[in-house]
């Protein structure tokens, strides 16, 4: 999204659910923590959050608590 720090923005995306194949809508809000480098990803609709760390091409590096890019 290449935000600045301090700037947020709103998207929704969509997943399927199986096997019904229902899809499921999922506001999200990411708010960019430094210039760039990590964002603070937020589930508008549970209020789930985790901070992510991303590389210059805008890739998640490290998802905490469920991965990190080897």
């Amino acid at each position: 999204m290449r935000l600045s720090a301090g700037q947020s923005a709103e998207i929704t995306t969509a997943f399927i659910e199986f096997p019904a194949l229902t899809v499921v809508s999922n506001p999200q809000r990411y708010t960019c923590l430094d210039e760039g480098r990590r964002y603070l990803y937020e589930s508008r609709a549970s209020g789930f959050s985790r901070e992510l760390e991303i590389d210059r091409d805008g890739l998640v590096i490290t998802y905490p608590d469920s991965w990190q890019r080897g």
